[in-house]
């Protein structure tokens, strides 16, 4: 098929930290159109457009299966990291926490997808306070789509839906 489409929903529930209590429940919902490229390698053109609680509104691109084939390898139906982007990349696990973090370098991207929506506004701004201090200058911080809007930060200037890039202040 040349042409296809997606309706999605997402649905994030959030407690309350102190008491574990059961507070609140933010709805997403979108739409999007899928144009396949090149039916060979199954590229596919996607566009998709998200709209959450609060008025928050996301509008994204993608382009995969062709990044897919070139950067991953099958092996039993799972696929890895070629080893040559492998070596590029650094994968941690920390508590966002505890700063100053166990981490002796600094990044062009750090990924922190929708984790922020299980915070304060306040927890949230400490923790993007401290992963901007580990970004290059001009490096990017990429949230998810629903937490965009969420940071007010001087260091973080918003250039599209969910990614933020440093500046100098």
């Amino acid at each position: 098929r040349f042409l296809g489409g997606v309706v999605f929903t997402n649905l994030a529930s959030f407690s309350e930290p102190i008491s574990n209590n059961f507070e609140k429940i933010n709805l997403g919902y979108g739409a999007g159109l899928r144009v396949k490229l090149n039916k060979y390698s199954k590229t596919n053109l996607t566009i998709e457009y998200g709209i959450g609680q609060g008025g928050s509104k996301g509008f994204s691109f993608g382009l995969n299966e062709n990044f897919k084939n070139k950067y991953f390898y099958e092996i039993g139906g799972l696929y890895q990291i070629a080893p040559e982007i492998r070596e590029k990349i650094h994968f941690s696990q920390l508590n966002l926490f505890n700063f100053p973090y166990s981490i002796s370098r600094f990044f062009d991207v750090i990924f922190c997808r929708n984790v922020l929506i299980y915070f304060s506004p306040t927890d949230r701004e400490i923790v993007c306070r401290n992963l901007t201090k580990y970004l290059q200058p001009t490096g990017c911080l990429i949230l998810g789509l629903s937490e965009t809007g969420s940071v007010q930060i001087p260091e973080l200037k918003l250039v599209s839906n969910a990614t933020y890039i440093k500046v100098s202040v």
